[in-house]
């Protein structure tokens, strides 16, 4: 792929061409809240959607007649997803970082983001992991008076609903140890949903995971806790897309070949 950037000409071009085809009708959640969408925009980002409407067209369904029903999917997490679908055919072409959600509010929560990151699992498109990600990244990482702290019953919701190689579970257990070893903790009780979630059932993965991770830390006893950074979002990015990316600079140091699997490391 040419590493050179894409005018905002041909961004214009590449989504008309996106959009210059027929639309399909998606039916959402168990109301079947219809959404039309352009056919091959939806196919050319989700391959998910691509093996449906072909296996629709091959039952011999055409155009606008083609109903594609996806009943478990929530209705308000599909519209964030075509809207980041058609933010993205005009963005840089690439599918990963043309578009990008504003901060969590009332409208769309960190569970709604969490949410988002679980759908485009199910979709199969990485670019809207990705961008789900990195609102959640942005969130928990901005400086704040008091500590943020993911809430534990979306991190429990994320394991339950993720494979144990999830970038987004990586990060979220970051931050919840950043949390439980942050300066500004000393003399405040852990959350209530802390007990909750790791004193219940099923929570084994989720204490195993933010466990081996203090392990890959490798501190020691006697020895202070060193100084930790978090390392740039981009290394918590899906890349399956082989989309060239590029590592911000934020004096973290690491390339994609030398990332932990803590996605942290000291400070110096």
């Amino acid at each position: 792929m040419s590493d050179i950037p894409i005018t905002e000409k041909a961004n214009a071009k590449r989504g008309s061409r996106l959009l210059s085809d027929s639309i399909v009708v998606v039916s959402v959640g168990p109301e079947q809240e219809k959404t039309s969408v352009h056919t091959h925009l939806l196919t050319a980002m989700s391959p998910y959607f691509h093996r449906l409407i072909s296996q629709a067209e091959d039952e011999g369904q055409a155009g606008s007649d083609i109903e594609i029903q996806v009943q478990e999917t929530d209705p308000k997490l599909f519209k964030m997803f075509v809207r980041w679908l058609y933010g993205t055919a005009f963005g840089n072409g690439v599918g990963q970082r043309g578009f990008h959600f504003g901060p969590p509010d009332e409208e769309a929560t960190i569970r709604d983001f969490i949410g988002l990151y679980i759908l485009g699992n199910t979709l199969e498109v990485s670019g809207l992991r990705n961008a789900a990600l990195d609102t959640i990244y942005n969130y928990y990482a901005e400086e704040t008076e008091e500590a943020r702290c993911p809430n534990m019953e979306d991190v429990q919701h994320l394991f339950d609903h993720t494979e144990p190689t999830s970038n987004l579970r990586r990060l979220l257990v970051v931050f919840v140890l950043f949390f439980l070893f942050s300066k500004r903790r000393i003399g405040l009780s852990l959350p209530g949903d802390w007990q909750r979630v790791l004193e219940g059932g099923g929570s084994g993965e989720l204490a195993w995971a933010m466990i081996r991770m203090m392990g890959d830390w490798r501190w020691q006893m006697g020895h202070n806790c060193p100084p930790m950074r978090l390392k740039s979002r981009q290394t918590f990015h899906d890349l399956d897309m082989g989309v060239k990316v590029e590592q911000e600079d934020d004096g973290v140091g690491y390339s994609s070949q030398t990332i932990s699997r803590a996605g942290s490391h000291p400070g110096h």
